[in-house]
Order: C-alpha cells, then sequence, then structure tokens
C-alpha cells in the first residue's frame, strides 16, 4: 500500500509506504499493521513537512498481478487524517469503479 499527499496547487507534498520507520515508536499501536510498522497514511503524514491543512491524499494498493485491491483507510489513520486537516482522500477498490472518494 502506498499513499501520496498533493496539495491544493497538485504538487506532492509526501509520499509513505507500509514500512518499519523509527518514528513508529512515538505511534499509537492501532497505526502499526505489525510492531514497528507504520501504516502508508501515518507514514506520509510523518514524512511531511509542511501545513496539510486543505490538502489531498490517494491511496493505492496493487497486488503481484498488478491489479488494484481495497485500500481505504482505517478508522484509526481516518481520524489522523482529518485531524492534519486533509480535506479528501482517494483510495482504490479491487472493482469498478477502481477509485473510489470519501
Amino acid at each position: 500500500t502506498g499513499a501520496v499527499i498533493v496539495a491544493p496547487d497538485r504538487r506532492i507534498i509526501s509520499t509513505g509506504y507500509n514500512s518499519s520507520l523509527k518514528s513508529a515508536k512515538k505511534l499509537h499501536p492501532k497505526f502499526q499493521k505489525w510492531p514497528g510498522s507504520i501504516h502508508a497514511e501515518a507514514a506520509a503524514i510523518l514524512m511531511a513537512k509542511t501545513d496539510l491543512n486543505r490538502c489531498d491524499m490517494i491511496v493505492i494498493r496493487i497486488n503481484k498481478e498488478r491489479q488494484f485491491r481495497m485500500a481505504k483507510p482505517c478508522s484509526w489513520c481516518m481520524k489522523y487524517i482529518e485531524f492534519v486537516g486533509i480535506r479528501k482522500v482517494i483510495y482504490s477498490m479491487s472493482e469498478y469503479p477502481y477509485l473510489v472518494e470519501l
């Protein structure tokens, strides 16, 4: 899974992916997929070096066969996204329409 944060002027502000980060220790365990790991959405927010108010986020998951899979942010990530002021979230689905907006 990967996440991209886009500014209102369509510049890429930050990217993130499911991974292990040093800063994951500072996060609530609900944001961690496995101990020491972090969700793509939270990683993108942590890597951003600017205000995220009015930005958009795109979250995509692609399997080994290069097909879209459901990548809807979990409820904890949605709370984090709302807290930092991201206004729109677009995520992938495994069926048509392949991209859905929250």
